[in-house]
C-alpha cells in the first residue's frame, strides 16, 4: 500500500481580520488544553508549562500596548497567567499562522521570536 503523506496546510491572516479572527478563535478554543511554546531570536526555547487551559486571545488596537498581543492561560491549580507580546513595528510587521491540521497558531513576532499555541 502506497501511503500519501498529509499535506500541512497554513492559513496567514492579516492585520486587518486580527480581531475578527481572535474572537471567533477565542470561543472555539476557549477551555480546550494547549501548550505554549516560545522561541526566542537567539534559538533558545520555554515551554509555560506542560498544559494549560486556553482563556483567550486579542489584541490592543490604542493606548500604551498598541499593536501587543495578549494570551491568557489557566494553569491545572486555577491561577492565571496572561502574557503579553509586543507585536508590530513599522520596519517588522507581526504574522500570524493557523496550521489545521496541527491545530497550531503560530505567530511571528517582530522581534524575531515566534510564539506557538499547540492544541
Amino acid at each position: 500500500m502506497n501511503e500519501q503523506p498529509e499535506m500541512t496546510t497554513s492559513r496567514g491572516i492579516e492585520r486587518a481580520e486580527w480581531q475578527e479572527f481572535f474572537n471567533d478563535f477565542s470561543r472555539k478554543y476557549a477551555g480546550k488544553q494547549v501548550v505554549m511554546l516560545l522561541m526566542t531570536s537567539n534559538i533558545h526555547a520555554s515551554r509555560t508549562t506542560t498544559v494549560q487551559t486556553f482563556g483567550g486571545i486579542w489584541t490592543h488596537d490604542a493606548g500604551v500596548q498598541s499593536g501587543s498581543i495578549m494570551v491568557s492561560l489557566e494553569s491545572p491549580d486555577g491561577g492565571n497567567l496572561t502574557r503579553t507580546f509586543a507585536a508590530d513595528t513599522h520596519l517588522a510587521p507581526t504574522h500570524l499562522h493557523w496550521q489545521e491540521a496541527e491545530q497550531t497558531l503560530t505567530i511571528e513576532l517582530a522581534d524575531g521570536s515566534t510564539v506557538f499555541l499547540q492544541f
